[in-house]
């Protein structure tokens, strides 16, 4: 073993020596002026060949790259194009391999040509002139000590670009790895050729035919005859989308032959993969998988000219009869599906006459469950068939649509063999007859579009489905539709969504502008009607996910959103038994609903609510991503008010509570309010304008009031009270108090002043109190104190300033005890002063309590 390893590496070494004399010997016979002399030519040779300027960057010679062969590197190769002299091609990297014997005799003969890099742009311009026709391909080459004798071509991350300004064409592609093997004769060379091309476009006249896709060409021949000028396929073997085809014919390059483009291309697939190949993407890879069984045809033809003013004639057939489709996952099987189809740019071969037309469509939407599709029968009769239609396109620049459709359909089979991305499940039935024939352009436009004739009737029947990415529950869902151009009466449209459940009236306008069209001025549905329900559970109805929990304390506010949609609107009148939205609980609602371009306008909301009634009148806008705002008028009458402030959960704030009144409240309430899309209320943009009157209620326990009483040392825990009258003004989380007054038999109060969020309250309180000498309160001589000895009256004027659980109370201080009531009088001027400036609706208060007496009688 050991003089094995011995004799190796002695082998080893006289490899590696053998090496290093060639590469020695190389290098003697390798002159700078060789070097010098082979550049010079090769660049003649490609300037005379092209007809054109051509620059190049730094120019290398090496034995390494493709040892033992010689290699000329060529960087930065740019080729002027012609007429315009735009740059035609920008190489990175142009190399080539030279037969080393014959480099050594002076001649240089290249075997080998690789691309490396670069863009290659082919324009023709408005005047049809383009910028590639300065080379001919077929032309004969002089003899010279350079000679291209290339038997092996590899391109690699090569742009390649066309553009038609005249024609609005383009297209364009990366050639990832080509390489081509290279028959040369003296009249013709054949190219055996394999590779990839990725991200190839394709787009006319605005539309992308194709758009960021992956060409594999397989083991194909390309064969070019010199005399004739004639490039022909035999076949160009193609894989686009995983699906195969075959496209063979010939190009008369010097275009002598009246049609020089002569192509046929066929699918050799026969399944669904020809067929849905170039539809958009989501389907076609959605359909890879299924099965069939029967002929599926796809056959076409590209013949005649192609130039700034011409376009081939191309012609698509395909179709199929009778064939059964499996799903993949399961033994769903669509049975006895047949239609022939045709495309065509038509007669003058351009976008205004081109059509695609299917025919004869037919098939049995009655799934049935097969184990094995190979051994299945396909039926002839068509007697269980429920599905028949036919469609017709024509003119792909102003396009006129005719389609004819008959279908009925058992959701929960159909979504078994066909997943829809929507739907988690879905089950039920649903049936549709639809005509509908006219310029696709006129359903854009809200003049024009009933001009599109469309007619015919849709019908849901115990449809009941989950979607994807909601938990509800959507069930019983059935409605009778019947289409009248572009309006659809509705009829008993109805359902239940989770716990809430609905009926719906009316007319529909816009439904196949909104399903079929976008960003248009038809695109919006727009509803008409009455809608009707026992039940609507709003807080389920925005939850973006599971509550996952039993007690509505605890829910986070997060897991409510509102999205408004841009293209729905709608004039309903609503009538709902019960609506409930978190604690708010409200029944025998009644209201007007307008909404329009994402603002909602409510006016005649009638509701019972918290023993009472509430009037609401208002506009909410959600225009504004995430800042949505309502502006409006609410009016309460004889609510009991701990049970509203409940159900409105305090409305966001602190300052009282609901465990801390009661009583019943009227009241008029203007107020501007901003939301965020989870229902949450942005506190410094509340403005508010409030009128409120509780009766017959109490304070209870309720610190504010409870303070001024403990500092003139009478204690009232609870204040019961006959009436208490508030203006309110709330502005940057600040509540003004212009005047409360509460009529108590304690003694009658009045409050003015102001809450902030931030440094909390500071307020004046007036406490009447007659016979306080038989209250045993006594009176500090220096306090703010009227006094009248001879009705034993008192009035008490103390300040409370402090947070809410540390208030702090002194008397008000003046600098003349006489000008105690003038102060106040002042005060409150000043507080419904600022009020009136700043009102919502600009008018005056209602109120004037400026000249009340609080003295019991």
């Amino acid at each position: 073993m050991r003089k094995f390893f011995r004799r190796f590496f002695i082998f080893i070494l006289i490899l590696s020596a053998v090496a290093a004399l060639v590469a020695i010997g190389a290098a003697l016979f390798y002159t700078p002026s060789q070097k010098a002399k082979v550049e010079k030519e090769v660049k003649e040779r490609l300037t005379r060949s092209l007809k054109t300027n051509i620059k190049t960057g730094e120019v290398n010679f090496d034995f390494t790259t493709n040892f033992p062969a010689l290699t000329l590197t060529i960087h930065q190769v740019q080729i002027e194009g012609k007429p315009h002299r735009r740059i035609f091609a920008n190489i990175d990297k142009l190399q080539f391999t030279l037969d080393f014997n014959e480099y050594i005799n002076g001649r240089y003969t290249f075997k080998t040509m690789e691309i490396d890099g670069g863009q290659i742009n082919f324009l023709v311009n408005n005047n049809g002139e383009d910028n590639y026709s300065f080379f001919d391909l077929a032309a004969q080459m002089s003899d010279s000590t350079v000679k291209f004798s290339v038997e092996r071509i590899k391109l690699k991350n090569l742009k390649i670009a066309y553009q038609n300004v005249a024609q609005k064409e383009a297209y364009n592609f990366t050639v990832q790895n080509i390489a081509s093997t290279v028959v040369a004769q003296p009249q013709f060379f054949d190219l055996d050729l394999s590779g990839k091309l990725t991200t190839l476009n394709f787009q006319a006249n605005g539309y992308n035919y194709l758009k960021q896709e992956e060409v594999t060409l397989g083991n194909s021949k390309i064969s070019f005859n010199r005399n004739k000028g004639r490039i022909d396929l035999h076949p160009l073997q193609i894989t686009l989308r995983k699906s195969d085809f075959e496209l063979k014919g010939y190009y008369d390059i010097k275009k002598r032959q009246a049609d020089f483009i002569n192509l046929e291309i066929a699918g050799t697939n026969k399944d669904l993969k020809a067929l849905t190949v170039f539809m958009p993407a989501k389907v076609h890879n959605k359909l890879l998988d299924y099965k069939t069984k029967g002929n599926v045809d796809f056959k076409g033809s590209i013949k005649g000219n192609w130039s700034a003013k011409a376009f081939p004639h191309v012609e698509i057939d395909f179709g199929c009869r009778n064939i059964a489709i499996q799903s993949p996952n399961i033994e769903q099987v669509f049975q006895r599906f047949s239609f022939t189809g045709k495309f065509s740019n038509g007669r003058e071969n351009n976008l205004n006459t081109s059509f695609l037309k299917v025919d004869r469509l037919k098939g049995s939407l009655k799934f049935e469950r097969v184990k094995d599709l190979s051994n299945a029968s396909i039926r002839d009769s068509l007697k269980s068939e429920n599905l028949r239609g036919s469609f017709e396109l024509r003119n792909f620049t102003n396009p006129y649509i005719s389609l004819r459709l008959d279908a009925g359909l058992d959701l929960e089979a159909f979504t078994e063999f066909y997943p829809l991305d929507i739907f988690k499940k879905a089950e039920g039935l649903f049936g549709l007859k639809l005509y509908m024939e006219g310029l696709l352009d006129d359903l854009t436009k809200e003049k024009e579009a009933d001009d599109v004739r469309i007619t015919g009737a849709m019908e849901l029947k115990n449809v009941n489905f989950t979607l994807s990415n909601n938990p509800l529950q959507f069930k019983d869902f059935s409605g009778d539709f019947e289409f009248n151009n572009n309006t659809t009466t509705i009829q008993s449209f109805a359902g239940q969504v989770g716990k809430s459940d609905f009926a719906i009236n009316g007319l529909l306008k816009n439904l196949m502008p909104y399903l079929l069209l976008h960003n248009t001025e038809t695109s919006t549905a727009r509803i008409e009607g009455n809608l009707v329900a026992r039940k609507f559970d709003v807080a389920e109805l925005l939850q973006k996910a599971s509550l996952g929990t039993s007690s509505e304390n605890k829910v986070n506010p997060q897991a409510y959103t509102l999205h408004v949609p841009s293209d729905i609107a709608f004039n309903l009148k609503c009538k709902v038994d019960s609506i409930q939205f978190r604690p708010f609980v409200a029944h025998k609602f009644t209201c007007d609903l307008a909404m329009n371009d994402k603002v909602l306008k409510t006016s005649n909301i009638h509701l019972n609510v918290a023993g009472g009634t509430m009037n609401v009148l208002g506009i909410f806008n959600a225009q504004k991503d995430n800042f949505f705002t309502f502006d409006g008028r609410m009016q309460f009458n004889k609510v009991r008010a701990n049970q509203l402030m409940a159900a409105f959960s305090n409305f966001s704030q602190n300052f009282i509570q609901s465990s801390n009144i009661n009583g019943l409240l009227t009241a008029d309430v203007e107020a501007g309010l901003v939301f965020n899309k989870h229902m949450e209320v942005n506190l410094p943009n509340v403005v508010a304008d409030i009128d409120a009157k509780v009766t017959n209620g109490t304070l209870i326990n309720f610190a504010p009031v409870k303070q001024p009483f403990n500092y003139i040392n009478l204690r009232v825990d609870n204040l019961p009270f006959t009436e208490m009258r508030q203006v309110l003004q709330i502005r940057n989380e600040t509540v003004f108090m212009p005047e409360v007054t509460i009529q108590s038999t304690v003694s009658p109060l009045s409050i003015i002043g102001s809450y902030t969020v931030d440094k909390g309250f500071n307020y004046k309180v007036k406490i009447p109190l007659a016979n306080y000498q038989q209250r045993n309160i006594r009176i500090d001589p220096n306090s703010s104190v009227l006094i009248d000895k001879r009705k034993g009256s008192a009035i008490y004027y103390v300040t409370i300033k402090g947070g809410l659980n540390d208030l702090r109370g002194n008397y008000t201080k003046v600098p003349d005890k006489t000008n105690l009531e003038q102060n106040w009088s002042k005060e409150k001027r000043y507080f419904i002063n600022l009020f009136n400036r700043t009102s919502l609706s600009g008018r005056a208060l209602k109120i004037d309590t400026i000249n009340q007496v609080y003295f019991d009688n």
